[in-house]
């Protein structure tokens, strides 16, 4: 082989495993921007992952730690609408006797009688005790006739006891009873067939 052949052969040798290498490593490294765009999605798929239920627990119970407290009021189920004494049981009591005992009115149209009185209490024009509500001059006739001395009957007790406790069935502008009409309009007409006689309840508009 002549030194010109030789330097032919050596060239085309090196040109063939210069080929070689370049081919392999286009094989095993793997291309800057594709790893690059892999680790970006990854990190991307870890941010939006949803929590757990054990991580949502304890971040609720975290917030539950931070946020203040408040106490709560305790409210006293035993307290009457209206403060009484069993004085004032009687007298409410004997007042509806007075005025609804007969055994044939309904416990409603006692209810009614002792609401129209718990009504004037809370009423600006009438005063606030329940003894001068009953006693007020020229309103209750039982006050003056001797009948608000009959005994009531454990029914009519009964009745001015849930009054007192638990207040009013009537509106609270409903502050009339009466044989006859007043004030500015009736809510409610009742006809004792008995005694052929009627009682309204009547309201005042303000």
């Amino acid at each position: 082989m002549t030194h010109k052949h030789n330097f032919i052969f050596k060239t085309v040798t090196c040109l063939i495993m210069a080929s070689a290498i370049f081919v392999l490593t286009s094989f095993v490294l793997p291309d800057t921007n594709v790893v690059e765009a892999k680790q970006l999605s990854c990190v991307s798929y870890k941010a939006s992952a949803p929590a757990t239920d054990a991580e949502v627990k304890e971040s609720a119970i975290e917030k539950a730690k931070a946020s203040p407290q408040v106490e709560k009021e305790s409210v006293d189920v035993n307290t009457p609408a209206i403060p009484y004494t069993e004085d004032d049981l009687d007298l409410l009591a004997r007042l509806i006797t007075a005025e609804m005992g007969a055994s044939w009115v309904s416990d409603e149209m006692q209810l009614y009688v002792g609401s129209v009185v718990i009504n004037r209490m809370n009423h600006e024009l009438f005063p606030d005790t329940l003894y001068d509500v009953i006693y007020a001059k020229g309103q209750y006739s039982p006050t003056w006739n001797g009948a608000i001395n009959n005994t009531p009957d454990e029914r009519t007790i009964e009745n001015a006891r849930q009054l007192l406790e638990h207040g009013s069935v009537l509106p609270k502008n409903v502050v009339f009873q009466a044989n006859f009409p007043q004030g500015d309009g009736t809510y409610y007409e009742y006809y004792d067939e008995v005694l052929g006689t009627t009682t309204y309840f009547c309201y005042l508009s303000n």
